[in-house]
C-alpha cells in the first residue's frame, strides 16, 4: 500500500478519534446521534465506564482493517467485508442501547465507509497512472520517430523468399478479415485431425527433458529412433560430432568440437524438408544469417562459428552456452516475482533489439531458447534458425507455433514485431506458469492465435498490477501496428515501471 493511502487514512482515524473524545466531553452533534444510533440511553440508563474505549477500540480496528487489510482483497470481497463490519458495529450499537450499557459505534461505522470509499477512489488513480505514463510514452515517441520502415530500413525480406511469404501493405491492413478463412478452415480441420496431420508436413519432435551437457534442454533421441543417416555423420564442417544427439526443431542437434577448442551446439536442417525449388532461396539466406550473427558480437546472444552442407544435411552450428533453460520457470511451483519477470524480459528485449537494428530476427522465441546464467544473465540461442528455414504456418515445427506471430501463421513477412508478439507469449508464461496458447492440434493453435482473444494475465493472477494486463496487450496484439514497434521501446517502458515500483 502507498504512502498516500496510509497518511489519508491516518487522518481519517485521528479525525474520528478527535470526534469521539469531543462527544465524550460534550458535543454540539446530538441532532446526529438518533440517526447513527449513538443517541442517550432508553429508560435514563448510565453509560458504562468502560464504553469510551470501546469505542476506541472499534476505531483502532476499523483503522487498521482499512490501512493493511482491505487493500489485499478484491474489490467485491473487500465491499462484503466492509457491509459485514458495519453491520456488526451497527448491531453491537444497536443492542447496548436496551442493555444500558450506552456504546456509541457510530464514529467507527463512518470511519469505515468514508476510508473505503477513499480507498477505493486512490486505488483507480494508482492503477490509471501506469496506463497513462505508457500512453504518455507513445505519444512522445510517435512524435520524435517517423514510420518504422523509415526508421528501420535495414530489416528487410529475406533475399529470394518466396513470393508468398511477402506482404504488401494492403495485405497487412486486411489481416484482420482474413481471419474468417481461418476459422473456417479450423472447423473443417477440426472434424478430421489425423487427416490434417497426414496432409500438413510437419517434424515430429522428442519432449521437453534434460540435457546434462549443458546448452538447451532435450530430451535424447533413442538409438532405434535415429535416422539412418545420424549413425553415418561423425563430422559436420571442422567439427568432430559427439554421440548421442538430441531432437531439435528442425531436426537433430549434436555437440561438436573443432580443432581449436571451440564447442558449438551444431543444429542439423535435413534438406529433403526443403522444397527442391526453396533450397537456393534456403542457402542464400543462412548464408547470410551465419554472416551476420558471426560478426554481431552481443553478451546476450549466441554467435553462429560455422554453417555449411554435408551429406544432404544443412548445419548451423551456434557457439555453445551454459544456463538453466527458461522454461524451468515456467511451472506454476517455481514462478519468479513478476518483478523478475519484467526485468528479464527488458534485458531480452536489449539484446533482441541490438539484432534487430542488425537486419536479424529470431523469428521462434520461448522459453527453451532462453538461457539463465549462474550470475542470473541472459543468453539467447538459436538465433535466426527458424528465419533461415523460413517455414510458414503449415511448416512450422508444432513446439514452436504458440510462440508465433499472426502474420507469420499467415506465411507474411516476419520483422521484429513477430519476436516482440514471441516473447509476449513468453511474458505470459513467466507470470502464470501456462502457456498463452495452448494445446496440440495444429488447427486449433492456427485459431487461437489469429482469431481467438488471448487470456489476460490477471484472469489467472489477480495480484498482479494491471499494468501486467497493459503490457501483455501492447505485445501480443494480432495486428502488428498495434504492437510495440520496436523492441528498446519495451524496455523503455518495463524501466519506468520499475523505476516508479
Amino acid at each position: 500500500m502507498q504512502k498516500s493511502n496510509i497518511s489519508t487514512l491516518a487522518t481519517l482515524f485521528l479525525t474520528a478519534a478527535a470526534l469521539l473524545g469531543y462527544h465524550e466531553a460534550g458535543s454540539l452533534l446530538q441532532p446526529f446521534e438518533k440517526i447513527f444510533g449513538i443517541n442517550s440511553l432508553h429508560n435514563g440508563g448510565v453509560r458504562s465506564e468502560w464504553a469510551f474505549f470501546a469505542e476506541l477500540g472499534a476505531i483502532v480496528f476499523t483503522g487498521f482493517f482499512l490501512a493493511f487489510f482491505l487493500p489485499l482483497l478484491k474489490p467485491r470481497t473487500s465491499l462484503l467485508m466492509v457491509l459485514l463490519l458495519a453491520c456488526a458495529l451497527g448491531s453491537a450499537a444497536l443492542s447496548s442501547q436496551y442493555e444500558m450499557r450506552g456504546l456509541r459505534f457510530g464514529y467507527a461505522i463512518l470511519l469505515l465507509f468514508a476510508g473505503y470509499y477513499v480507498s477505493v477512489l486512490l486505488s483507480k488513480r494508482q492503477e490509471a497512472e501506469p496506463r497513462a505514463a505508457i500512453e504518455q510514452a507513445d505519444s512522445s515517441r510517435e512524435a520524435d520517430k517517423p514510420d518504422i520502415h523509415e526508421a528501420a530500413p535495414h530489416i528487410q525480406p529475406l533475399p529470394d523468399a518466396p513470393a508468398s511469404n511477402i506482404s504488401s501493405p494492403a495485405t497487412d491492413a486486411t489481416l484482420a478479415e482474413s481471419t474468417e478463412s481461418i476459422v473456417s478452415v479450423a472447423g473443417e480441420l477440426s472434424t478430421a485431425v489425423e487427416d490434417v496431420e497426414t496432409a500438413v508436413p510437419h517434424v515430429e519432435i522428442a519432449s521437453v527433458g534434460q540435457n546434462t551437457s549443458g546448452g538447451i534442454a532435450l530430451e535424447p533421441v533413442a538409438d532405434a529412433d535415429l535416422p539412418p543417416e545420424a549413425a553415418a555423420v561423425l563430422q559436420l564442417g571442422s567439427f568432430a560430432l559427439m554421440p548421442n544427439p538430441v531432437s531439435g526443431p528442425f531436426g537433430l542437434v549434436y555437440q561438436g568440437k573443432n580443432a581449436h577448442g571451440q564447442i558449438a551446439k551444431i543444429y542439423t536442417i535435413p534438406l529433403a524438408q526443403i522444397p527442391p525449388h526453396e533450397q537456393d532461396a534456403f542457402r542464400k539466406r543462412m548464408t547470410m544469417y551465419a554472416d551476420m550473427l558471426g560478426r554481431l558480437s552481443h553478451s546476450r546472444i549466441a554467435r553462429v562459428l560455422e554453417s555449411g552442407e554435408s551429406a544432404d544435411i544443412a548445419y548451423v552450428a551456434y557457439e555453445e552456452i551454459k544456463g538453466t533453460p527458461l522454461s524451468e520457470y515456467c511451472n506454476k511451483g517455481s514462478l519468479m516475482s513478476f518483478q523478475d519477470a519484467l526485468a528479464l524480459i527488458a534485458k531480452i528485449a536489449e539484446a533482441v533489439d541490438l539484432a534487430h537494428k542488425n537486419g536479424l530476427i529470431h523469428r521462434a522465441i520461448r522459453p527453451e531458447t532462453i538461457l539463465l546464467s549462474h550470475d542470473g544473465e541472459v543468453l539467447m540461442t538459436e538465433f535466426g534458425l527458424a528465419a533461415i528455414v523460413n517455414s510458414g504456418g503449415d511448416g512450422l515445427p508444432l513446439e514452436i507455433i504458440p510462440y508465433t506471430a499472426p502474420e507469420v501463421v499467415f506465411g507474411r513477412k516476419a520483422d521484429g514485431r513477430a519476436d516482440l508478439f514471441s516473447l509476449g507469449a513468453v511474458f505470459f508464461e513467466l507470470l502464470t506458469g501456462e502457456r498463452l496458447i495452448a494445446g496440440d492440434i495444429r488447427a486449433d493453435l492456427f485459431y487461437q492465435i489469429t482469431t481467438k482473444p488471448y487470456r489476460q494475465i490477471s484472469e489467472i493472477r489477480p495480484d498482479l498490477p494491471e499494468f501486467c494486463d497493459i503490457l501483455l496487450d501492447r505485445m501480443v496484439a494480432k495486428l502488428r501496428e498495434q504492437r510495440y514497434q520496436l523492441s528498446v521501446d519495451l524496455s523503455d517502458d518495463i524501466a519506468m515501471l520499475l523505476y516508479n515500483l
